[in-house]
């Protein structure tokens, strides 16, 4: 048993290295890289720190090591999130769950590096495990709900499987540790590096090949097809699509689902997925929905005869269902929110 847990040990470690360096070399810019890199690097520290005593680096090669295994939670949060979400950056809160976790992590790593695990605090196990959990599921919940809006097939079709995946080797983790108890016995080592092996080998064998650009579920350049943006057989579909947003408004519809818009189409919703994504270059169907949006609404704000309407009330009329999603898109697009961009388009008037 032992022999089969140094192979799958080191194995794992050099695999998730190897991974973190090819992002690091590769992927830097691209922000689920960025995060798939930390995580890759994090994940080896933690196959290498969780050994057995026998099996274990130096003491000062262990010390490193042990410290920076535990952020591997949190990075499996945020690369999760980073991987389904174009527009992810961490935010205040992002940061006081990672804290969380962290901060009674690294002080229980930071007393069994000096041999005084057993003043640990009775709170610090029970918190990390709270956090972690909260994590996940958060992770679970947020890559159920993208999915339906998602217009990236590939990205899509792999929400579940992958997200899900990450979260059973998290939580099966600290399962493992609550039966057998934190004390790293030789058992519970061995089901610990068992449970990481196989998403580490995923890693490489299935998402990235390599390819770190597959992150951001694009095809390379040599893949990319030379023929025109939107497939002729769907110009028809195009025109009748645009007709529907620039006459009939349907964008104003708050909830409008890519279902109910391809039902009002009478057409397959993968076709009209594909149509707006492959055709009109959107990866997410708010984004696409929001494209309209935002111009009707920037028209609203510039107008002298709407100068005293609410900026709710635009937001409410344009499609968006409260203030915030409104402000948060608004900036996004245009660098300022939209009071200050009334205020700029009126005095120009």
């Amino acid at each position: 048993m032992a022999t089969l847990d140094i192979i799958i040990r080191y194995m794992g470690a050099g695999l998730a290295f190897m991974m973190a360096f090819q992002l690091l070399r590769s992927g830097w810019r691209s922000t689920p890289a960025r995060y798939g890199m930390w995580l890759s690097f994090a994940t080896g520290c933690l196959m290498l720190s969780t050994a057995p005593p026998d099996l274990r680096p130096p003491a000062a090669i262990f010390a490193v090591l042990r410290l920076a295994d535990g952020w591997v939670m949190v990075l499996v949060w945020w690369f999760g999130r980073a991987l389904f979400d174009d527009g992810f950056r961490l935010r205040a809160l992002d940061w006081a769950v990672a804290a969380l976790y962290v901060v009674p992590s690294l002080t229980y790593r930071a007393l069994s590096i000096f041999g005084s695990a057993d003043a640990a605090p009775a709170w610090l196990e029970p918190m990390m495990h709270i956090a972690t959990f909260i994590m996940m599921g958060h992770l679970i919940y947020v890559t159920l709900k993208g999915r339906q809006e998602d217009l990236v097939e590939s990205r899509r079709s792999v929400r579940i499987p992958f997200a899900l995946g990450l979260a059973v080797m998290a939580c099966s983790t600290v399962i493992v540790e609550d039966i057998l108890g934190p004390d790293r016995n030789r058992l519970n080592a061995m089901i610990s590096a068992f449970l990481i092996f196989p998403f580490i080998v995923w890693g490489h064998v299935w998402l990235l090949r390599f390819e770190p650009g597959k992150l951001r579920f694009r095809p390379t350049q040599a893949a990319l097809p030379v023929k025109a943006a939107i497939d002729p057989r769907d110009r028809d579909l195009e025109t009748r699509l645009a007709t529907l947003m620039q006459e009939g408004r349907l964008y104003r519809e708050q909830g409008l689902t890519i279902g109910a818009l391809a039902e009002a189409l009478a057409v397959p919703e993968h076709r009209l997925r594909q149509l707006i994504n492959q055709g009109l270059g959107y990866r997410n169907f708010t984004a696409y929905l929001n494209g309209y949006r935002l111009a009707e609404a920037k028209r609203r704000l510039a107008d002298p005869a709407e100068a005293r309407t609410q900026i709710l009330t635009i937001a409410m009329d344009v499609g968006f269902n409260s203030l915030a999603p409104f402000n948060r898109a608004f900036k996004a697009a245009e660098a300022c929110p939209p009071s200050e961009f009334r205020d700029r388009a009126l005095k120009d008037h």
